[in-house]
């Protein structure tokens, strides 16, 4: 879950809808600088995250905070697992979008070597290691179905890059914490540049970007969150309070910076 702070409250808004916001900034992505995204990027992208749907619906409590934990609180192996179960779902619909997935979460991965309390010795490393296996699978298998446009390792960096990006991207904007900040590495046609995002309000609904990357001279996103305004102590209260909360509307606009 992600926390956006609105006035005297919290609004709560889940991965899969962050997920969603990235989604939508790669349906929009391209120009003549920045190549669109292909259709299986874009569902890998918009779906990263469908791991954390079980989870979703009945959040763990942060005692410190009194809210639901966020993504960056929760213990290592809850995550990994999520991430497994997630990159699991995706492979059902498509193998090369599993394997965006894949390599997108072992970079996350090899950051999430800690946690709290500490995860078991090795744990991180066996998940790289199975899901380097895997994405060797994939690849094999779409080079025996002779896969139409069988991706180079250059174009599958590309692509996850990208995920990676919108990923990041979506996150900045929806938790709403950051005046400015450098989008680096941004795959382009000259091979990798630095990005500028910047609030333009402090509410945090409308950005610039420069260079601008999108194919329309304005781009929108949209999703939606629960209003929090209390602190809870107790795991079921704060569960029945997030699922009657009231729902916020959040649209996005962006412009060239």
């Amino acid at each position: 879950m992600l926390h956006r702070k609105v006035g005297d409250g919290v609004v709560i808004i889940t991965q899969p809808a962050h997920a969603w916001v990235s989604g939508q900034l790669a349906q929009q992505w391209g120009n003549e600088r920045f190549e669109p995204a292909t259709e299986e990027v874009r569902f890998a992208t918009e779906q990263h995250d469908v791991g954390f749907l079980e989870w979703e619906q009945a959040p763990t409590l942060n005692q410190e905070t009194g809210l639901p934990h966020k993504f960056t609180e929760m213990p290592t192996p809850m995550h990994l697992e999520i991430w497994r179960k997630g990159i699991n779902e995706v492979l059902r619909f498509s193998r090369y979008a599993a394997l965006l997935v894949s390599k997108h979460f072992n970079v996350l991965a090899h950051r999430h070597d800690t946690g709290e309390p500490p995860c078991a010795e090795g744990i991180v490393q066996k998940f790289i290691r199975e899901q380097e296996t895997l994405q060797q699978a994939i690849l094999n298998s779409l080079r025996k179905s002779g896969h139409n446009n069988l991706p180079t390792d250059a174009m599958i960096e590309r692509d996850y890059k990208a995920l990676a990006i919108w990923d990041w991207i979506s996150l900045l904007i929806l938790i709403n914490e950051e005046s400015s900040a450098p989008i680096p590495d941004v795959p382009s046609g000259n091979g990798r540049r630095e990005l500028r995002l910047t609030r333009l309000e402090a509410e945090g609904l409308r950005y610039g970007l420069t260079p601008w990357p999108f194919h329309d001279g304005t781009a929108r996103v949209m999703c939606e969150g629960k209003l929090l305004k209390d602190r809870f102590s107790m795991e079921a209260e704060m569960r029945q309070a997030l699922h009657s909360a009231e729902i916020i509307s959040i649209p996005i606009q962006f412009q060239p910076g």
